[in-house]
């Protein structure tokens, strides 16, 4: 099923600074999740295999703009089994080096998802997630951008690109530094 989302997602240093926020605002928290994703290359968009937990696996198709301020995605997410995500490996090329292994911790405040993620070698992020209305994409654009002023948190920290977009960044430079 197709979801229209709205995410901010920002580069923080501090993660208790924000649980405490969380629990000011009386979030609710979800849970904490270990996830590991796996990426394909695609023509457009992205699309992950999510393994959580090492209980569940997701397929996650994803279109979003890469921008540094609140951005519309349109989400195609599926619970698969483990059979079918062996054939997905078998028959697409996945991205080797980039895997995004991760530590998420979930809350809900008023409706929007919290994502308090630190992710191995990009370090800690927040994200903010909230599923709209196709037509009301503007508004929850604004909504999330004075929920990031309530939590302190600089529009300046905000990140255009997706962890794997990140961590492919960071390989190449590798690569650039071993060569040279």
């Amino acid at each position: 099923m197709e979801k229209t989302l709205v995410e901010i997602k920002a580069k923080v240093k501090n993660l208790n600074k924000l649980r405490k926020k969380l629990k000011e605002f009386n979030a609710k928290r979800i849970g904490i999740f270990k996830q590991v994703d796996f990426y394909f290359k695609v023509p457009v968009g992205r699309l992950k295999i999510r393994k959580v937990n090492e209980t569940s696996v997701k397929l996650i198709y994803y279109e979003r703009e890469d921008i540094p301020k609140p951005k519309k995605c349109r989400a195609f997410i599926l619970d698969i089994s483990d059979e079918i995500a062996n054939i997905i490996f078998r028959v697409l090329e996945e991205w080797k080096d980039v895997v995004v292994s991760k530590i998420r911790e979930v809350y809900n405040l008023t409706g929007v998802k919290i994502h308090l993620d630190f992710v191995n070698n990009l370090g800690s992020f927040l994200e903010f997630e909230l599923e709209v209305d196709p037509k009301k994409v503007t508004e929850a654009k604004l909504r999330l951008l004075n929920l990031l002023k309530k939590f302190d948190v600089k529009k300046s920290s905000m990140e255009s690109f997706s962890y794997s977009d990140m961590i492919r960044v960071m390989r190449e430079s590798e690569v650039k530094e071993g060569i040279e």
